[in-house]
Formats: structure tokens, sequence, C-alpha cells
């Protein structure tokens, strides 16, 4: 945090420059260019998967010992220019994103892998590719406090949403969410089958590239089966970061590679697990609510909910407040160092804009609705949290999600240049702005007064609740900045 900056002004930096100055000089030391929440996620997944990897005793039977004496042939390996010219001709894309994060770096650091710690990080990425559905198991079996405690937190959110569309007063048809929420790529019921599997993969403790070898054969052979090769596909999203929404068949899936440290743990307080895993799921979930109040069809049903069609009502004011949101956001500018500021598309970015826009306020409200947590609220576990509200760590907890760093200037200009040339989401500070300006209860926390910037004058449209049919025109109304704002609560 940055406590310099006010929180009404510039939130993102209030809550993020901190982190920020802090990282930069980390990025130079690593030539690294970037530095962000998901890429320190990262950081503990490569741990656990070289502390599991460890644990493996060398005569272990099976599948894991075919594991273990791939990673010690890996770890004890000397032929790293080897490896190096093996690693630029990768299989596949995804082995392709492992290792080429090494590339130049792999060249410039041969001296390095003699340290151990250095030869297990790599090693362990090259596993990742290798060994998806052994990894996968490894994981799943490790993380199941984890993946529980967070399908939690993650149906609350859906309950919440789920009574929010069938009592918006704008909503007057019934309607009955549909959307379940999945943490699990794959299940391994037969654990027995993955030693069977790999019983016929010979492999050297000794011989690194012998094994690249062998392994690279018996994967394509395995992946070539419509069936193992489908379930392999889904094995390696398990040390992903992602949360997506799926209309067919009507699922949000979050991986158990985002549910890690330092982004979620079951021992958190709920407070921090609402506004990091509540307001993703929230997000999706808003994906799914947004393709009903649209009118999506596929087969003659509405897909997410498929015991109403929305009503003309419904989809004229939900369109109503998505114009508005569009407006909004096109008169936002990214800033970028020692240049003028590049204009956000509200259009390209209107889907997750506003999905932005739900999320923070269902799992805000399912957390208010949830909160069984004491007065207290872990003050004494965190005395330096001693001067925030509840409400307020809730809100600075949701911000640093979107904490982001840059190397330099050069690389800070192209990265969000790109990024809003090419990508559907809002760069991370108008996020920030754009999700909490429009919440009635962030300024309400921070005692933001009207007319700041993340309060403007008159920041939103009225939508009158009379009885349907709907008579009154929503009324648009514009702050200072020229920003147009969607009301305070969607739902």
């Amino acid at each position: 945090m940055d406590e310099s900056f006010p929180p009404c002004e510039d939130f993102y930096k209030y809550a993020c420059q901190g982190w920020i100055k802090g990282k930069v000089a980390k990025l130079k030391e690593t030539r690294a260019k970037a530095a962000t929440r998901t890429s320190d996620v990262s950081k503990w997944n490569e741990r656990s998967i070289i502390a599991l990897l460890d644990a493996i005793q060398t005569s272990s039977p099976g599948a894991e010992g075919k594991l273990k004496q791939f990673y010690t042939s890996c770890t004890t390996n000397t032929r790293w220019t080897a490896l190096i010219n093996y690693a630029q001709k990768p299989n596949d894309s995804q082995e392709r994103n492992i290792l080429g994060k090494y590339g130049d770096w792999l060249y410039d650091r041969i001296a390095s892998f003699l340290i151990a710690h250095a030869k297990k990080e790599l090693c362990s990425f090259i596993l990742q590719s290798k060994f998806p559905l052994l990894l996968a198991k490894l994981f799943l079996e490790k993380n199941i406090e984890i993946i529980s405690s967070a399908a939690e937190i993650s149906n609350r959110v859906l309950q919440t949403v789920k009574k929010s569309v069938t009592s918006a007063p704008w909503i007057p048809t019934p309607i009955f969410l549909n959307t379940t929420i999945e943490f699990v790529p794959v299940t391994f019921d037969n654990p027995g089958i993955l030693d069977e599997l790999y019983s016929s993969l010979p492999l050297d403790s000794n011989d690194l590239l012998k094994n690249l070898e062998q392994v690279d054969k018996f994967n394509k052979l395995q992946e070539s089966s419509a069936h193992l090769g489908s379930i392999i596909t889904a094995a390696k999203l398990t040390l992903t970061q992602n949360a997506t929404y799926h209309l067919v068949p009507d699922f949000v899936f979050v991986t158990p590679g985002w549910v890690q440290m330092p982004r979620f743990h079951p021992g958190f307080l709920d407070v921090f697990k609402f506004a990091n895993l509540g307001v993703t799921v929230g997000h999706e979930l808003g994906h799914a609510v947004m393709t009903y109040l649209n009118g999506v069809a596929l087969e003659n049903k509405t897909q997410v909910f498929v015991h109403a069609e929305p009503s003309e009502i419904t989809k004229d004011v939900f369109k109503e407040k998505c114009d508005c949101v569009e407006r909004q956001y096109s008169g936002y500018k990214v800033h970028l160092p020692n240049k003028e500021g590049i204009r956000i598309n509200g259009t390209f970015t209107l889907r997750d804009n506003v999905a932005d826009i739900i999320g923070m306020e269902m799992a805000f409200k399912s957390w208010v609705d949830n909160d069984i947590e004491n007065s207290s609220y872990g003050k004494f576990q965190f005395p330096q949290l001693s001067r925030f509200t509840k409400e307020q760590i809730f809100f600075i907890s949701w911000a640093q999600e979107w904490c982001e760093a840059f190397e330099d200037d050069e690389t800070e200009t192209t990265r969000l240049t790109d990024q809003v040339t090419y990508d559907v989401h809002s760069p991370a500070s108008v996020r920030v702005l754009g999700t909490l300006s429009n919440f009635k209860e962030f300024s309400d926390a921070f005692h933001c007064p009207v007319g700041a910037r993340y309060n403007p004058k008159a920041n939103f449209f009225e939508i009158t609740h009379k009885p349907f049919p709907y008579p009154n025109p929503v009324k648009l109304y514009t702050s200072d900045e020229g920003d147009l704002k969607p009301p305070t609560q969607l739902f």
C-alpha cells in the first residue's frame, strides 16, 4: 500500500503502489519484464510442485517411481547446453510456454544450474509438461482441503446470484440459474490405472536426454487416443491459473492452480476469500447472467435460464444499463509513462466491464450475508489492519489482486498499449476505477465525498422501481470527467 495516495482519487495506487515499488527492484534483478499477483501464485505453485517431487521416495513403485526417476535424471543432469538445444524444439504449445520462459535466460545462466534450487525450478517446469496426469493427481490430492474451502465460498456467491436474479424488480419473470461451479478438471477414481499406464515407460535416473526422448514417444502415443488425449488435456489445466465461464454445458471452472497462496487459503479470514475468489467467481457468473439477460438462446432454449425467457422489459432495461457502462468506460484513459494516455474502447471491453461490476456486487453481498467472523475481525492476528474497517479491508484486498509492476517505462507502455488494443479486459487500473466508482458501498467505506473521482457527481442512472410494464425512461447523468455511470446496484 501507499497511503500517500488519497483512496477516493486513486485507489489503485493507494492499494498497489507500495507493492509495485518493491517488485520493480526484483524485476531488474531477475530480468523479468513484469510481475502480477498471478506471478506470485505461480512461484508458490512451483515451490509446491518441487516439494511434492522431493517427497517421493527413490524406491517408490509404479507411476510415482517413474516420476522420481525422471526428476532425479533432471536435477543431477550436467549437460545443460544439450538440454537448452532440446528446449528450442518443444513439442506442443504448452511446452513452448513453459520452456520458452527461459530462452535467453537459460543461456545467460548456465552456471547458475550448479545451484540446486535453480535446477529444481527448471526441472519442475519440464515435468509439468511431460507428466501432466501424474502431477495433476499429486497436486489434487494435496489440495483437497483448499478446493473444498474454495467450493464453499464459490457456492455462497452462486446462491447470492440466484437470489438476486429472482428478486430484481426489473426482472419480473421468475428465473432459475442452473450454472454450476467446478474446480477439478480430472478425477482419478482408480489410481492403479496410472501405474499400469506408465509401466511400459523405460527411464534411466542418470540420462535426462534419453528420458526426454522416451517420454516424448510415450506421450505422443497416449495423446493419439481420443479418450486418453482429452483426459491429458484436462489434466494440463490443473496447475494453470484461470477462471472461465462455459456456455455449454453452463458452468464456471476455476483451476486448482488459481486458488493458491498468496491469493487463497482455507485459513484466511472470509473477507479475503470473498474479496478475491468471491469476486472472481461473481465475475464469471456475471457472464452467465448476461447470457440470459441478452436473450441468447440455444436450440430454442435460453441455455442458462432454461425455465424462462427474459421479458422484453428486462432486456431493454439491461441494455440501457450496458449502454451506460459502455459510455462510462469509453471516457477512461489508461495512463502511460511520459506519454498521453490511451482511451479505453468501452464497446470492445463491455462484457467484461459489466461482469466486473456484477462480480463485485454479488461477492460483497454474499460476504455481508454470510459474515460469521467476530467484531475483532482478525485485528489481534493482524494488528496492522486495526486502522481499517472490515469493508475497507475487503476493497483493499480486491484491488491488490490487480497490482501490476513493470521493469521499465518502455515495457509498461508496450504492455498496456497491447492490452488496450487486443484484450477484451480493461487494464488493471481501469478495472479498479470502473468497478469501485460504480459501487456505493466503496464510497461509503472510504467516506468519498460526492465529486471525488471514485464517487462522481450524480454517479448513476436511475431506474424508478414502479410496477411493470416499465413506464419511465432511463436517465443518464454525466460526471465531471465525462464518465457515464450505471446504477449503484445492477440487481
